[in-house]
C-alpha cells in the first residue's frame, strides 16, 4: 500500500488526512465510535453464556429454547446496532483518509462487508429465536454454527479494516504513537481469537476475550481521534 504525502493544504476545508472538515460522517464517528461499544457492552450481558462451538445438537436447541428472547435481544445489539455503527464507522473513515483513494476504498469496502456479516448474523438469531421449540435440533444447531462461523469471518474483515485505519491514521499523522501501537496490536488478536467461534480451546477462548477488550478500545479512541483532528 502507497500513500501519498499527506500534509495541510491551503484551503481550510482540507485537513492533513485529506477529510473535508464538514463532513457529516466524519463529524459523527465520535459518537458512532462510543454507540458501538455500548451496543456490546449492553449486549454481552443480557443473555448467558453460549454452548461451546462442539455443543451436541440438543443442548444448542435448549438454550435457544430457554433464551430465546434474551439470544435474540443480544444479536440485535451485538450485531445490529453495533453493526449499524460500524457502517457508519466505515463510510466516516473512509471520508476522513479520502486522498489516498485506494486506501480509503480499501476502508470503506472492509468496515462495510463486516456490518453486512453482522446483518446477516441478526437474520440468522431472528430465525432461530422466533419459534425455537417449532425447529428440529440440528436446525438449531446448523443455525448456531452459521452465526459462529459468521463471528470468524467478520472479525478477520475488522482486523483488515483496522490495520488499513491504523495504517491511514499514521501515515497522515492522525494518531498518536499509543494509538497506533493499539491498532497494530489488534488485528493478530481477532483473527486468532476469532478461531474460537470455530474450535473449542481455552487458549483460543482467552486470546478472543483479549481481543474483544481492545477492539472496542481501539474503536471508541480511533473514532475519536479522528473525528476531532480531521473534523474540528
Amino acid at each position: 500500500m502507497t500513500a501519498q504525502p499527506l500534509s495541510p493544504t491551503a484551503s481550510s476545508r482540507r485537513t492533513a488526512a485529506g477529510g473535508t472538515s464538514g463532513d457529516p460522517f466524519v463529524r459523527v464517528l465520535p459518537g458512532a465510535g462510543a454507540a458501538y461499544v455500548l451496543s456490546w457492552s449492553a449486549g454481552l450481558v443480557v443473555a448467558p453464556a453460549a454452548p461451546s462451538p462442539d455443543a451436541p445438537a440438543a443442548e444448542v436447541h435448549a438454550y435457544y429454547v430457554g433464551h430465546a428472547d434474551a439470544v435474540l435481544v443480544q444479536s440485535l445489539l451485538v450485531h445490529g446496532l453495533a453493526g449499524v455503527c460500524l457502517g457508519v464507522m466505515a463510510v466516516g473513515m473512509a471520508r476522513a483518509f479520502q486522498r489516498d483513494v485506494p486506501l480509503a476504498g480499501w476502508v470503506r469496502g472492509t468496515g462495510l462487508a463486516a456490518a453486512l456479516v453482522s446483518f446477516v448474523q441478526v437474520a440468522l438469531a431472528i430465525i432461530a429465536c422466533t419459534d425455537p421449540g417449532g425447529l428440529r435440533a440440528s436446525t438449531s444447531a446448523a443455525l448456531f454454527t452459521s452465526i459462529n462461523y459468521a463471528d470468524t469471518l467478520k472479525l478477520v474483515l475488522l482486523a483488515s479494516f483496522a490495520a488499513t485505519v491504523t495504517y491511514a491514521g499514521s501515515r497522515s499523522g492522525v494518531f498518536p504513537g499509543w494509538l497506533r501501537f493499539l491498532g497494530r496490536a489488534l488485528p493478530p488478536l481477532l483473527v486468532v481469537g476469532g478461531l474460537a467461534f470455530v474450535v473449542t480451546n481455552p487458549v483460543l477462548y482467552g486470546v478472543l476475550e483479549v481481543s474483544l477488550v481492545v477492539l472496542l478500545a481501539w474503536a471508541a479512541t480511533s473514532s475519536w481521534v479522528v473525528g476531532r483532528r480531521v473534523a474540528p
